[in-house]
């Protein structure tokens, strides 16, 4: 079962025809979100076995393993790179994990991560570095606890957007860039909707706020640990703000903190990053991996290394 779709445009490299990988993926992606909230248990069978029924002739017709690709449609060479689709695809878990990922990910030989390659003439000689496809990329890579592949993205994409020397600064973010660093063309938005992912990738990974019951009545604060000293967020609720910081010491102590004010009406669990623990006492006390609760009000928790863990930056 496959979606046909007979045209699906991409903005700045135009139309591709017959079955969109693209298409594909978002509506597996739908069923899912449609199984969370579905009413009765019947139902979320039902939509279970036509989303894994798509999955598998997803994996089917539009994957190559021994390229690891996931291609952007049926016409495309099983070499031709479309970032996104890729990305998308491995995020969901309908494309399977492959030894050149991080390569097609982060692209790391690559000043800018390119959108497209593979795809000559009409997409791959375009030079162009999306931020809407990059955005696809970091969370696949933080997914699979790929930290400084994601670290590299987001600087390397949004890095030239966010520097206040750059002559193209707009105080907002742009709709595509070139393999410099540079808008595509003299017509581009320099202040696009859909490069903003960062507002939303950051608090979830990085900071690991995410919401567990319908209006961040009830959360969760499980954070990756990227090697940074320092992560803090505010997340609007409808209760009102939910602020967290994290803080990693690691220069002889390994220790740390997590502080927390909870809005009123809301509740959450605070685990730490993985080779993290966390207690709710002084030094001297107990530490697990376990989560802690929490709910209205400010909190601070305290951080240790785990020294049983051999920790890693970026690998299991």
């Amino acid at each position: 079962m496959l979606i046909f779709k007979p045209v699906t445009f991409f903005p700045l490299s135009g139309p591709i025809f017959g079955v969109s990988t693209e298409i594909n993926l978002a509506f597996y992606d739908a069923l899912k979100a449609m199984m969370a909230i579905s009413p009765s248990g019947k139902e979320t069978q039902e939509l279970e076995t036509k989303a894994n029924t798509l999955r598998k002739a997803i994996t089917q017709h539009l994957w190559s393993e021994e390229t690891g690709i996931l291609r952007m449609s049926e016409t495309s060479p099983p070499t031709g790179l479309c970032a996104h689709v890729n990305a998308y695809g491995l995020s969901l878990g309908v494309k399977p994990p492959h030894p050149k990922d991080t390569e097609s990910l982060v692209q790391p030989s690559n000043s800018l991560p390119l959108a497209f390659s593979g795809l000559e003439p009409r997409f791959g000689s375009a030079g162009l570095c999306s931020p809407y496809s990059a955005a696809f990329a970091v969370e696949a890579c933080f997914r699979q606890n790929d930290d400084l592949g994601a670290l590299s993205l987001l600087d390397r994409v949004w890095g030239p957007m966010t520097d206040e020397t750059h002559h193209n600064f707009s105080g907002g973010l742009w709709e595509a860039m070139n393999a410099d660093g540079e808008p595509i063309h003299k017509d581009t938005s320099l202040m696009h909707a859909w490069s903003s992912s960062p507002v939303y990738l950051l608090p979830m990974y990085l900071a690991g706020v995410k919401p567990t019951k319908p209006g961040w009545k009830e959360w969760e604060a499980s954070p990756i640990y990227a090697g940074l000293d320092e992560v803090e967020a505010v997340v609007e609720t409808p209760a009102g703000s939910l602020q967290i910081r994290w803080i990693f010491k690691t220069d002889g102590e390994d220790r740390g903190f997590v502080s927390v004010d909870v809005p009123k009406g809301t509740s959450g669990v605070i685990s730490p990053p993985k080779g993290w623990l966390i207690g709710s006492g002084d030094w001297t006390c107990g530490y697990s991996g376990a989560g802690i609760a929490v709910d209205h009000g400010a909190t601070r928790l305290l951080l240790k290394r785990d020294c049983s863990v051999r920790s890693l930056i970026g690998k299991d």
